[in-house]
């Protein structure tokens, strides 16, 4: 008897909510404009569908299905990104810093519409907006590796102020 994995339900489901926006820094986000994205702050549905660091406080997080948003289909797996903005414990960039190391890499855009619903307004008070989409100057660019699980795949990781900002994408 087929069971869909548990991921599989998790995207279905967020699908069915109307998590439909897009981010244009991530590779094959849709630059359509899309109806508003349903942002989430449940931390262990969150944790059942990526691998999150420990020392996280609390997060807001949102999906959204990349490529053309015209079809009538739901979205697998691989046609969504995870975005999550996750507050950290003071001590987590001493100790575990280590795990998302700087990269040299311009700073982090988001369309402005996922910035504003996602992001702490000091956040996006200190992010440039051009367009569409802000810049986020004030975040370091960090390797997503850490981030990584066989289901989803982190493909963007920053640090902003005490949080870490990242983005996933399923395989």
């Amino acid at each position: 008897m087929f069971r869909p994995s548990l991921f599989g339900q998790f995207v279905a489901s967020l699908a069915l909510v109307g998590a439909a926006s897009a981010c244009d820094s991530l590779p094959g986000a849709s630059s359509t404009a899309a109806p508003a994205v349903t942002v989430s702050t449940d931390l262990a549905r969150l944790r059942s569908a990526v691998a999150l660091p420990s020392g996280v406080v609390s997060g807001r997080w949102l999906v959204h299905p990349v490529g053309s948003s015209g079809t009538r289909l739901l979205p697998g797996p691989t046609d969504t990104v995870l975005l999550a903005y996750l507050e950290t414990s003071p001590d987590f960039w001493s100790e575990q810093g280590f795990l998302f190391p700087l990269k040299n890499k311009p700073p982090v855009r988001l369309r402005a519409a996922d910035a504003k619903q996602l992001l702490p307004a000091s956040v996006v008070q200190g992010a440039t907006l051009s367009g569409d989409e802000y810049q986020l100057v004030g975040c370091e660019t960090r390797s997503p590796d850490a981030a990584n699980k066989a289901t989803r795949h982190a493909i963007m990781a920053a640090r902003c102020g005490t949080a870490l900002l990242i983005a996933y994408r399923g395989e």
